[in-house]
C-alpha cells in the first residue's frame, strides 16, 4: 500500500473516533519516514484526541526538540503552545516556551512566561527556582524597574543582602533617568535599609521627602540614622527645618544652633552666615535664644547684631505662618559642603 492510501485510511479512521487504528496507520508511515515531523505531530494530535494526554505531550515535546534543533524557533513555540493547551501547569514548558520567546525577540511574550513560572515557584516556596526565573525577567528587559525591584527584594528575603542591593541600586539609576521619578523614594528606603551608613542615600532620601512635605519621615530617617549620616550639614540641616514644619520649635532651635556653631569653627562664613540668616528670620523674637546665637556668634569673632527694642518679644513655640516663611535655598548648605570635601 501507498504512504498515501495509508495516510487517507488513517484520516478515515479518525473521523469515525477510531483512535488507536489511525494511530497504527500512522505509525507505519513512521517506520519508513522517521524524520517526517509533520506526521509526528499528527500521531501527537490523534493521542490527544483520544485522550492520552501524556503520550500526546511527550510526541509534541520531541517534535519541538527537534524544531530547536534546527533553529525553527517559531515552529517550536507552536507546538509547546500545544503541549500547553493539554496541561498549562506544565512549569518546565512555560520556561522553555519564554526561553524560545526571549531568543526570537518577542520580550513581552517572554516576560508574560516567566511571570507565570515565578509566580508559581514563589507560590510553592521555591525561591531558589524563583529566583532564578526572575533574572531571566530582568535579562529580557533590563529597563523595568518593576521586574527589577521584585528580584531584589526575592534576594532580600533570601538574605543574599550584596545581590538585593546591587539590584536596588541599579533600580534606582534605572528611574534617575527618566523624565519621572515615581518609584525613586521606594528603592531609596530599601538601600538604606541594607545601607545605613551611606550619607548619599540618606540625603537624596531626605531631600525627597522634603520636596514632597513629609516631614514627619525626614525628622524619622535622622534620629535612626548612625553617626556618619547625622554628621552630614544638609541631612542635619533638613532634620532641622522639618522639625520647624511639624511645629518641633524647641528641637529646631536646638539643630539650628548646634549646625551654626559647628560652621563657625570650621570658618565656613558662607554657610554660617546663611544659617544666621535663617535663625533670624525664624528665631529672632525670641530674646533669650537670640541672645545665646549671639554669643557664640561673637565668639567666633564675627560682628554682633542688635535688635530694635520693638522687635524683642517672649520666646515662641510654635510658628502659625511657618507656610508664609520665605522658602530656603539648600543649595547654601549642599554646594558649601560639597566643595569644601572635595577639596579636602
Amino acid at each position: 500500500m501507498s504512504k498515501e492510501k495509508i495516510f487517507e485510511t488513517a484520516e478515515k479512521y479518525i473521523k469515525e473516533r477510531k483512535y488507536d487504528r489511525a494511530i497504527k496507520e500512522l505509525q507505519s508511515l513512521l517506520a519508513y519516514t522517521p524524520h517526517d515531523l509533520r506526521l509526528k505531530l499528527k500521531v501527537a494530535e490523534v493521542f490527544a484526541k483520544k485522550r492520552d494526554l501524556s503520550l500526546a505531550i511527550k510526541t509534541y515535546q520531541e517534535v519541538a526538540e527537534e524544531y530547536i534543533k534546527s533553529n525553527f524557533y517559531l515552529k517550536a513555540i507552536a507546538v509547546y503552545k500545544n503541549i500547553l493547551k493539554i496541561n498549562p501547569a506544565l512549569v518546565d514548558i512555560n520556561e522553555k516556551l519564554g526561553d524560545l520567546f526571549h531568543n526570537v525577540g518577542m520580550e513581552n511574550e517572554s516576560i508574560n512566561q516567566y511571570q507565570i513560572i515565578a509566580g508559581y515557584y514563589e507560590s510553592h516556596g521555591k525561591n531558589k527556582e524563583a529566583l532564578k526565573i526572575r533574572e531571566k525577567m530582568v535579562a529580557a528587559d533590563p529597563s523595568s524597574t518593576t521586574n527589577r525591584m521584585r528580584l531584589a527584594e526575592l534576594y532580600q528575603n533570601e538574605g543574599e543582602a550584596e545581590n538585593s542591593l546591587k539590584h536596588y541600586e541599579t533600580a534606582a539609576s534605572t528611574i534617575l533617568g527618566n523624565k519621572s521619578k515615581t518609584g525613586l523614594i521606594e528603592v531609596y528606603e530599601k538601600i538604606l535599609h541594607l545601607k545605613p551608613n551611606n550619607p548619599k542615600i540618606a540625603l537624596s532620601l531626605s531631600r525627597l521627602y522634603f520636596q514632597k512635605k513629609e516631614f514627619e519621615k525626614i525628622i524619622r530617617l535622622f534620629e535612626k540614622a548612625p553617626e556618619k549620616v547625622k554628621g552630614d550639614d544638609e541631612i542635619f540641616y533638613l532634620a532641622a527645618e522639618a522639625c520647624l514644619r511639624v511645629d518641633q520649635v524647641q528641637e529646631a532651635k536646638k539643630r539650628f544652633k548646634a549646625l551654626y556653631q559647628k560652621k563657625l569653627d570650621e570658618k565656613d562664613w558662607r554657610v554660617s552666615d546663611y544659617l544666621y540668616g535663617r535663625i533670624r528670620q525664624e528665631f529672632e523674637m525670641d530674646d533669650d535664644y537670640f541672645s545665646k546665637v549671639e554669643e557664640i556668634r561673637v565668639a567666633a569673632g564675627r560682628p554682633p547684631t542688635s535688635l530694635p527694642e520693638d522687635r524683642r518679644a517672649a520666646a515662641q513655640t510654635k510658628r502659625p505662618d511657618l507656610e508664609r516663611t520665605d522658602e530656603f535655598d539648600i543649595s547654601k548648605i549642599t554646594d558649601s559642603g560639597r566643595e569644601k570635601k572635595t577639596k579636602e
